[in-house]
């Protein structure tokens, strides 16, 4: 411990004050009562002729939700990565709880010892591992000191991490991880950075873009919880109604760059959503046809209460000159779906339970 500490250290410069009175106006007041955990300055990050992060200050306070929201390519992805290590910026400064980062030796490991964690929208698990074994690799530290027992404290923190921010998860810690539905594993990658007691700052890269409505709550609720003793939050999500419940601020980036910041009470959905645009755009009136689409009824495919080990119950009708979205969160049958069609479009499950008239193509 003492040499980690020691080693450190020796990746900060001097120590510089909380510059507190360098904020956007529009966020001053906050500057006021809360402390700043986490202040950069000037970044930015080029790959190539790209600009990805041009000129960006940005500045996270303790015990606060901080929504960063853009369209895609506006740098958000960018600027996660230069703050927990992945890469360096071509320059700028980034201040962590009061000490200012030196880039020549950041890391991710470095960036964890600070207290920054990351939950990426691409899951970083190890699929062939189970699921405490996940948390073990992720929280090796905690368990130097247990020699032969660390697979029993590895399965204890693991249950007792999901359950704290999902309470009624039902995922078996002995599982392998690739096992799981793509829902189970994002709660695993998201209850894992949590139960990190040095953690000071935690990104969560669109954590809810697998969950269902339920977990979602869940994981907001527990969000809104812990700011409470200090821990601060990057929620970055195109989920605009989940940043209006969660958020305390708003961080909007266009092109590399801010494009604006306010308190959360400040802005609406509508507001953010012309924000992130070039220019304020109004809506078209929707355009609707007195004609009814033409459709062919030789051609067909019909699911009467149609079972399989990933469909239950299936009852549907699409017929020729349809367009047909089929929509549902990763890893609930959509793929299945269409496989049935192509490829056991001969094969019958109970009277007339799949019927196809006409040739069908699988495109992948």
């Amino acid at each position: 411990e003492r040499k980690g500490s020691l080693i450190i250290d020796y990746f900060f410069e001097t120590d510089t004050a909380k510059r507190g009175d360098m904020v956007n106006t529009n966020t001053q007041s906050k500057s006021l009562d809360q402390e700043v955990l986490i202040e950069a300055q000037n970044l930015r990050k080029t790959f190539g002729h790209t600009i990805a992060v041009s000129a960006l200050d940005i500045v996270v306070y303790k015990g606060e939700v901080l929504a960063l929201v853009g369209a895609n390519g506006a740098g958000k992805s960018t600027l996660k990565n230069l703050f927990c290590g992945k890469f360096p910026p071509d320059c700028g400064t980034l201040v962590v709880d009061g000490r200012q980062i030196d880039f020549s030796h950041y890391s991710p490991y470095i960036a964890k010892q600070c207290g920054i964690r990351v939950v990426h929208q691409e899951l970083s698990l190890c699929k062939n591992l189970t699921v405490y074994e996940n948390f073990f690799v992720e929280n090796g530290q905690a368990f130097r000191k247990q020699s032969g027992k660390w697979r029993t404290k590895a399965r204890a923190l693991s249950s007792q991490a999901l359950k704290k921010v999902f309470p009624a998860n039902k995922i078996n810690v002995d599982a392998v991880l690739g096992s799981l539905t793509i829902a189970q594993q994002q709660m695993v990658e998201i209850a894992r950075a949590f139960c990190d007691e040095h953690a000071k700052l935690i990104i969560l890269d669109e954590p809810t873009s697998s969950l269902p409505i339920e977990e979602t709550g869940q994981l907001l609720r527990y969000i809104k919880d812990s700011v409470n003793s200090g821990i601060s939050y990057i929620f970055v999500s195109h989920r605009l109604q989940e940043v209006m419940d969660i958020a305390d601020r708003v961080f909007i980036m266009q092109n590399g760059k801010e494009k604006y910041q306010c308190d959360i009470s400040s802005t609406s959905i509508d507001d953010m959503v012309n924000r992130m645009g070039d220019e304020i755009v109004e809506k078209a009136p929707r355009c609707i046809s007195s004609e009814k689409p033409k459709i062919n009824s030789d051609i067909c495919v019909s699911f009467k209460h149609y079972t399989t080990e990933a469909l239950k119950d299936v009852t549907c009708e699409m017929y020729g000159g349809q367009i047909v979205g089929v929509a549902g969160l990763e890893g609930n049958g959509q793929l299945e779906f269409l496989q049935e069609i192509f490829f056991n479009s001969s094969k019958k499950r109970g009277k007339d339970a799949l019927t196809i008239n006409g040739n069908v193509a699988y495109v992948a």
